[in-house]
């Protein structure tokens, strides 16, 4: 047999890195593993994992292939870097550098109609499902913070600047739109009336995403260039 090792090759029948299912099968051990160390899976979101201990705290995210850990526990976050590195191949790449805060085009698709009328209804309808899903996202944090140990102490703030989405949330029974949007207008009332949320008013001046997606006066435009910390790079010195 050994005078015939050199004319045998071996067939690959299925290969997992890359795949879907590579990450699945990683992720379910990593998951166990944080797990059997006494560490709690977040119900806010899956990747996210914490642990409490003597009134501290220390969390761990997975973000693909990347790992952050933050924490007020030194000797947790150490032991914890010892038992990643005994069960999987890593690397400390140090202190975790953040992005320079930039500002974000936020744009939001309508639809096309030719009735005048139906635009307005179009228009209240995504905007009322633009308020449910930061209702959701405010619902999260609040959910995720609470996993932390931080309990509300005040009513959450969704700044909203259409008054009909606002009238709609308060009062669906007095407008006709509201069939189209019933589920996401039970959803937000209900929060609304177990104090939850509010949903107050923010002024058109208060937007400073505006000055991506609309038209709006020279003052205002460079108000908000102002407040953003966007300078004018070919202005006089």
């Amino acid at each position: 047999m050994g005078s015939n090792m050199g004319n045998m090759v071996c067939k690959l029948r299925k290969f997992l890195y890359g795949l879907k299912q590579s990450l699945k099968a990683w992720f379910g051990r990593f998951s166990k593993s944080m797990k059997n160390f006494r560490y709690k899976q977040s119900n806010s979101d899956h990747t996210f994992f914490l642990k409490h201990k003597k009134g501290k705290v220390t969390a761990l995210i997975v973000d693909v292939d990347d790992m952050v850990i933050t924490r007020n526990d030194l000797e947790e976050k150490a032991a914890l870097q010892r038992h990643l590195a005994s069960e999987f191949e890593m690397k400390d790449l140090g202190a975790l550098n953040k992005p320079a805060d930039t500002p974000i085009e936020l744009n939001q698709h309508l639809g096309e109609y030719h009735d005048q009328k139906e635009v307005s209804i179009s228009s209240a309808e995504a905007e009322y499902r633009g308020m449910a899903h930061g209702v959701c996202e405010l619902l999260w944090i609040r959910n995720l913070l609470g996993e932390w140990g931080f309990k509300p102490k005040h009513v959450m703030q969704l700044n909203y600047d259409n008054k009909t989405a606002i009238d709609i949330a308060h009062n669906p029974m007095q407008h006709d739109i509201t069939k189209h949007v019933e589920v996401d207008i039970h959803f937000i009332k209900e929060k609304l009336e177990a104090k939850i949320i509010e949903v107050p008013f923010a002024k058109s001046e208060d937007q400073l995403a505006d000055i991506f997606t609309k038209a709006v006066t020279c003052k205002v435009f460079h108000n908000s260039l102002s407040k953003l910390g966007i300078d004018d790079i070919h202005a006089p010195t």
